[in-house]
């Protein structure tokens, strides 16, 4: 279970630090199940992915269940393990992306000479 491959920390969060392989959604599951007062998975250190199909089906149910992602400022995340975070995100969809104007660029430091 998530529990064991992740030790719950400053509740409600859950520390995951390990490859994701095949076990990590009935992982997930457990966690969900086992510890409905977790609401975010803080991403210590994931460096990657053993089995790609497991690694969206974990992320897609913690992003069906709300739950937050986290990666700290010591965190490693690579490989499949960034995929991961990145399918526990919950993004806009196209149409509502906004497209920055050169004044919000220069504003927020982004564009560079």
């Amino acid at each position: 279970m998530l529990v064991e491959q992740a030790k719950i920390k400053q509740p409600p969060s859950a520390w995951l630090a390990r490859v994701i392989d095949s076990s990590t959604p009935d992982a997930v599951r457990a966690l969900l199940e086992d510890h409905p007062q977790v609401t975010t998975i803080v991403l210590g250190f994931v460096p990657g992915s053993a089995d790609d199909e497991a690694n969206l089906e974990a992320a897609l149910l913690i992003r069906d269940a709300g739950l937050a992602t986290h990666v700290p400022a010591d965190g490693q995340v690579a490989s499949g393990g960034a995929d991961f975070y990145w399918f526990t995100l919950e993004a806009a969809p196209a149409e509502s992306i906004h497209w920055m104007t050169s004044i919000e660029l220069d504003r927020y430091g982004i564009a560079t000479e």
